[in-house]
């Protein structure tokens, strides 16, 4: 008798929905039963992988009724997958950041809830093993109380990684994009926000979303 596998669908087969394709392929615990896009092109990462493709979500939640579902749709269309997987009784893993505003994000938390169904947002870098290490130094107090954290991280995009219409908007701004990281690993580390000042701005690439940030936390 083999191993039984959780069954999982991925909707969004972007460079996102890739990874998490292979990082599955690389378990024996789960497996993907499911892809949805709606690029008829990404037929062929179902072909290839040998699973269903569908271009609709709840095609999809009906007819294989995975046990999970992982989220990698652009920011902007994360709320209706999510809520109709929920609804469907899968737990859902949502790429960061979980929605492009507060009020979407609590519909996500409210629906969990009423359905009894976990939603982890894909925060991936809580857990890598240097950031275990930091927190449990910080924790054990080896350094003695915290007071301050100060870091840089800092990468250089190339033209291509702005093409897409989507990272054009003011839902795919660097702060919900990237900052969003930051953001997470701070909570993670030091403990929930209790104060938030900011200010952005844009103008370098003509594009809704902001350019620049800086951030009181």
């Amino acid at each position: 008798m083999g191993q039984y596998k959780t069954k999982l669908g991925l909707i969004g087969a972007g460079t996102i929905g890739k990874r998490h394709l292979q990082a599955i392929a690389e378990v024996t615990e789960a497996e993907v039963v499911a892809i949805v896009d709606t690029d008829p092109l990404a037929e062929s990462i179902a072909i290839e992988s040998n699973v269903g493709f569908f271009a609709s979500v709840s095609q999809m939640l009906k007819d294989k009724q995975p046990e999970g579902v992982i989220v990698c749709t652009p920011t902007e269309v994360h709320l209706e997958p999510v809520l109709s997987s929920l609804e469907y009784n899968a737990h859902v893993l949502v790429e960061k950041p979980i929605a492009p505003s507060t009020e979407e994000a609590q519909q996500i938390i409210e629906s969990s809830k009423r359905f009894n169904r976990q939603v982890l947002v894909g925060h991936h870098r809580r857990y890598s093993e240097e950031i275990q290490q930091t927190k449990r130094v910080i924790e054990n107090g080896v350094l003695g109380e915290l007071v301050g954290i100060t870091g840089i991280w800092a990468v250089r995009k190339a033209d291509s990684y702005f093409e897409p219409e989507w990272r054009k908007q003011r839902t795919s701004g660097p702060v919900l994009i990237n900052l969003i990281h930051e953001i997470d690993l701070l909570r993670y580390l030091c403990g929930e926000l209790v104060s938030i000042s900011a200010k952005t701005r844009r103008g370098l690439r003509s594009h809704p979303k902001e350019e620049t940030a800086a951030v009181l936390l």
